[in-house]
């Protein structure tokens, strides 16, 4: 394992330990939906305190109630700064989560979908 610039990790598998959760695809970034409205990104402004969604990746051997591939909704802010994997299946960027405090929703499909549609 090397540990490279930018929180960048390459490694040939990863394995959370305890009661740790990880999530991929944090909703972030500018977001525009299919009707055309355009929602800013303005994380680390008072403006941009909302709650993401993410992508359950990875959780500990003592964690039951999340499963990997699940969607969570996070309460804002209550996530690590991201982490790029390299896995010899390809490069991932993660986030650790403050589980279960940060956990206010969970859901199987993915709810960005159904949001884009209602908007």
């Amino acid at each position: 394992m090397s540990i490279g610039l930018k929180n960048s990790i390459k490694t040939n598998s990863f394995k959370p330990l305890r009661d740790c959760v990880f999530v991929c695809e944090l909703d972030q970034g500018v977001k525009q939906t299919k009707s055309g409205i355009i929602i800013p990104d303005d994380n680390m402004t008072g403006r941009g305190v909302r709650e993401r969604w993410g992508k359950v990746y990875a959780v500990g051997p003592e964690i039951e109630d999340l499963k990997v591939g699940e969607w969570v909704l996070l309460q804002h802010g209550r996530w690590t700064n991201g982490i790029d994997l390299e896995l010899p299946d390809g490069e991932v960027r993660i986030w650790r989560v403050d589980y279960p405090e940060a956990v206010l929703l969970v859901s199987q499909d993915d709810p960005r979908e159904v949001i884009d549609r209602q908007l």
